[in-house]
């Protein structure tokens, strides 16, 4: 390995990872964390895919910290870690109270069916 890898690989074994970093941005923007949400639930609205929404409400959840999540939801941190995770499917009830206390609520609207 020359000299310019090991530096590169030194650097990045100092970087934070992805998930730290977002936390953290999350932490200190909260409207960062807003529009993220937004932008993931449009996109599950489109495709049904319901992964990337959980991440980042996890990260979310993180920056917000989960003793005040289960403490303001009354969800124990298993199951909070088990749903925003996608090992466990959510009831809707539990995602009501997860949405709102990370500040969110759900609606629902009527689909508008092609003519």
């Amino acid at each position: 390995m020359d000299d310019e890898t090991k530096s590169l690989v030194e650097k990045a074994g100092t970087l934070p990872k992805w998930d730290d970093f977002c936390i953290e941005e999350y932490r200190k923007d909260p409207k960062l964390a807003v529009m993220r949400i937004k932008t993931e639930l449009a996109e599950f609205e489109k495709t049904g895919e319901i992964r990337y929404l959980l991440s980042t409400l996890e990260k979310v959840a993180k920056a917000k910290g989960f003793t005040v999540l289960e403490k303001e939801t009354g969800i124990s941190r298993q199951t909070l870690y088990a749903v925003l995770n996608g090992k466990s499917a959510p009831r809707i009830d539990t995602m009501m109270k997860i949405l709102n206390a990370l500040g969110f609520t759900l609606s629902i609207k009527p689909v508008k069916k092609a003519a």
